[in-house]
């Protein structure tokens, strides 16, 4: 998926967009240990997934990657962050 997919980055979270013709959308999540403590990088996926909750997004599948710049992250940027990304779709 990473090698044809759209990749798009962000500040702290960088996705990679593969607009396969399915009808539906499909999320994964890839935050490696880089990004801080497990208890961290938990507590900013929780976060993340509730953002792409909300989001309108294109049908597709969509892999979102972290940065160390994650564990610096507050809630507000999460969401500037995925809006500013998922209105480049």
């Amino acid at each position: 998926m990473r090698s044809r997919g759209r990749r798009q980055r962000g500040e702290a979270l960088s996705f990679v967009v593969l607009d396969d013709g399915l009808e539906e959308v499909r999320v994964a999540f890839a935050f490696s240990r880089k990004s801080g403590i497990a208890v961290n990088r938990n507590l900013v996926r929780r976060r993340v997934k509730e953002v792409f909750r909300a989001a309108d997004l294109h049908p597709g599948m969509y892999l979102v990657l972290a940065n160390r710049k994650l564990k610096d992250i507050s809630f507000a940027d999460i969401v500037a962050d995925v809006t500013r990304l998922t209105n480049r779709n």
